[in-house]
């Protein structure tokens, strides 16, 4: 229950045999229990208009996000398994360097980004008010969408979204270390993400007054007369 803390109600409405029946198979898309063609295509048409609406929801979750363009863009390539990573690599047939550079294991979107020790001990710091920890998360996509409702605690001094920046930050951090040999530290990752955060946020609270203070002088600036007015 430690590893996967979301799973805890499904686990405990789990009823066990209290008759002492032998364990068996059942197809649970009847209500027999027996697969059919016809339940089969029933169940198969039901999962792919499930992934459709996911897709759609974790989409959603990206592009109506208040962070940088370029990472929305970036978080729908990786969603989209368009980052060159090692398992993305492999189903390309490139099999060189398909392992984490910190752990050794299959570079997935799940590992490098949730999992992997590196990266859990960026999630373990105590960064959102809530429960909230994106190393107890199966996917990547759950994750994006259970970030959607994090706040972050006053001490980090930062009000806005702060998931896309970390992930950023530990896509980066990957990056400097493979090419250029250069590691950095989960406390030294999660501070960059913070500061380019912060100065983003920043970045925008000061754009909008200067949009409007541009859009009042424009409406108030007297036009050229037209031909033939003296």
């Amino acid at each position: 229950m430690d590893i996967l803390p979301q799973h805890v109600p499904e686990i405990l409405r789990i009823k066990p045999s209290v008759t002492g029946v032998t364990d068996s198979y059942m197809w649970l898309a009847s209500k027999s229990g027996v697969f059919s063609a016809k339940s089969g295509y029933y169940a198969a048409t039901a999962a792919e208009a499930y992934a459709i609406v996911e897709h759609q929801r974790t989409f959603k979750a990206i592009w109506n996000r208040k962070t940088s363009p370029n990472l929305q863009l970036f978080l729908w390539k990786l969603v989209q398994g368009a980052l060159a990573l090692g398992e993305n690599m492999a189903k390309r047939g490139l099999m060189a360097n398909v392992e984490c550079r910190y752990c050794g294991e299959l570079e997935t979107a799940e590992h490098i980004f949730l999992h992997c020790s590196h990266t859990r001990h960026i999630w373990s710091n105590t960064i959102w008010s809530s429960n909230f920890n994106p190393a107890n998360y199966d996917s990547f996509s759950a994750a994006l969408l259970a970030s959607v409702s994090g706040i972050m605690l006053p001490p980090w001094g930062l009000a806005g979204d702060i998931f896309p920046w970390i992930v950023w930050g530990i896509w980066t951090a990957r990056n400097l270390y493979i090419f250029e040999n250069r590691d950095s530290t989960p406390v030294e990752i999660l501070t960059k993400a913070i500061r380019n955060a912060r100065e983003w946020h920043q970045a925008q609270a000061s754009i909008i007054p200067q949009m409007w203070l541009d859009l009042h002088l424009t409406a108030g600036r007297p036009t050229a007369p037209g031909d033939g007015v003296f």
